[in-house]
């Protein structure tokens, strides 16, 4: 980003000029919202943008003025960009406000613009919660919403070709604890990106030929991106989600209390099921330490899927390991969905998620032949995951109805050996009913789970052969192996 040196020297001589012209400002105010309005200076956080900023009060309305001489224009420009923009900043904000506004972005009502002598006014609802009260108040829930609208408005406003150009916490306000509110658009433009949103300016900073500008206040913060963006933004909302994490945990213990453990007697415990571990935090979980499930997984699905796009889909997914864990070895290139009926687990894997940057993810509240699998977006080959969850399903036979309406290429099972998990057939009864059900070729087991011991079962659309059964057989002792060498190593560093 570049800086109209004229147009910075200008701000600095016009600054808070209006305070000399009262007059002028009384008369805007009067003939816009009447006499009878309380107006209230409001204390400048820092030069910036340097407009002259008032609270007007009204007993049923409160309005944000800001106040700029007409000869401070738009100080900045893309290096993409061919001039700067000489156009007054406040008729510039009016404009990209309503372009915004119509584009579809939550921003500021416009309550009215005008002018008077050699100054502009422009007036927009004001929005009380500061995007820092909204953290601070709200729930982790509520904290994963909000960064969702956020993100939504910024997404809007790449999709309509705009680019804010100064996303930071000052310039987000909250009309709630999960909808939030782009404002102060004076340095925005009309400016249409070719690439992807990920990679755009608003998003990272950078679009690989232009960069914006540096947090006002970036020197005396603790972010490792500076870059008024969303990759700043996420990490601002990281250390409140974290935090919050911490605690929710609490609430996400895996007992019969949930009321989705109910084929066998889970008791009580303080403890989740999965071991949960990022670069905020690790707690050890009723899996131990270390769960090697994924790793299957993600093996299984680089030797069986590796040529195809595909869903990996997993039933019952917790705290969302596998999606996660997933989502980090594919780096997001393969979309992951995760289905829960305890809805808390489904926060608490949003979460964990968001803290582990992790990309194509999606998490729903879901009770599997209650809910219906048509309400998602399954329109590849899908890899399923179902761990130690099949027991648990009560409708079983409606949900083997749905997915005969997929392409399920893989059937991945952990499956608990007790009958009365099965109304007293076997476990591997219980196999070969899904696998005739679904009209799938083959069931193969492939080894035990370490820790519960418990069998682990490919369910395959086509019938393997023999070499990915050896190759199979080669992947699952290579995690063994890896995963003994890793315990040795602990052991012998004390960690």
């Amino acid at each position: 980003m570049q800086f109209n040196q004229n147009a910075l020297s200008k701000k600095t001589k016009h600054l808070d000029e209006i305070k000399a012209n009262t007059k002028l400002l009384d008369e805007v105010i009067g003939r816009n919202m009447g006499i009878d309005v309380s107006v209230k200076e409001q204390t400048r956080r820092w030069v910036g943008g340097g407009a002259t900023s008032y609270l007007l009060e009204l007993p049923q309305k409160k309005v944000y003025l800001k106040v700029k001489h007409k000869d401070v224009t738009v100080e900045s420009k893309l290096e993409e960009e061919k001039d700067f923009l000489h156009e007054s900043c406040l008729s510039h904000e009016y404009k990209m406000l309503k372009t915004a506004e119509k584009a579809g972005v939550s921003v500021p009502s416009v309550v009215f613009y005008d002018t008077n002598g050699d100054f502009e006014f422009l007036a927009t609802e004001y929005i009380k919660m500061s995007l820092e009260e909204a953290l601070n108040d709200a729930s982790l829930d509520q904290i994963l919403k909000l960064w969702e609208s956020l993100t939504k408005n910024v997404r809007t406003l790449f999709d309509s070709g705009l680019v804010h150009s100064d996303i930071h916490e000052y310039n987000i306000r909250c009309k709630s604890a999960e909808e939030c509110v782009l404002i102060d658009f004076e340095e925005c433009r009309c400016f249409k990106q070719n690439c992807h949103f990920e990679e755009s300016l608003d998003f990272t900073g950078t679009n690989g030929h232009s960069s914006l500008g540096e947090f006002p206040l970036c020197h005396n913060q603790k972010y490792s991106v500076h870059i008024n963006s969303l990759a700043r933004m996420r990490q601002v909302f990281k250390e409140y989600v974290a935090e919050k994490t911490v605690k929710y945990i609490k609430e996400c213990n895996y007992d019969s209390s949930n009321g989705i453990c109910v084929t066998i007697d889970h008791g009580k415990s303080e403890k989740t099921y999965q071991p949960i571990k990022n670069s905020f935090f690790k707690i050890d979980g009723q899996r131990g330490e270390e769960d090697k499930r994924p790793r299957i997984i993600n093996a299984l699905c680089d030797e069986l899927l590796n040529k195809q796009e595909y869903i990996l889909v997993d039933i019952g997914s917790n705290n969302g390991l596998f999606c996660r864990e997933h989502s980090k070895h594919t780096n997001g290139a393969s979309k992951s969905i995760g289905l829960e009926g305890f809805h808390k687990f489904n926060v608490l894997a949003k979460a964990l998620a968001f803290l582990d940057d992790c990309k194509n993810i999606e998490y729903y509240d879901f009770l599997c032949g209650e809910d219906d699998l048509k309400t998602l977006s399954l329109d590849k080959p899908c890899f399923i995951s179902i761990c130690s969850v099949w027991h648990h399903i009560q409708q079983k036979q409606a949900f083997l109805e749905q997915l005969k309406n997929f392409d399920i290429a893989y059937i991945f099972l952990e499956m608990a050996v007790q009958e009365e998990c099965y109304e007293s057939r076997s476990w591997e009864k219980e196999i070969e009913n899904i696998k005739m059900a679904l009209s799938l070729s083959e069931a193969t087991l492939i080894g035990y789970s370490s820790d519960y011991n418990r069998p682990m079962v490919l369910i395959s659309k086509k019938q393997l052969t023999n070499s990915q059964k050896t190759r199979i057989r080669s992947i699952m002792k290579s995690i063994y192996r890896k995963s003994l060498w890793e315990r040795i190593r602990r052991f012998v560093h004390g960690k």
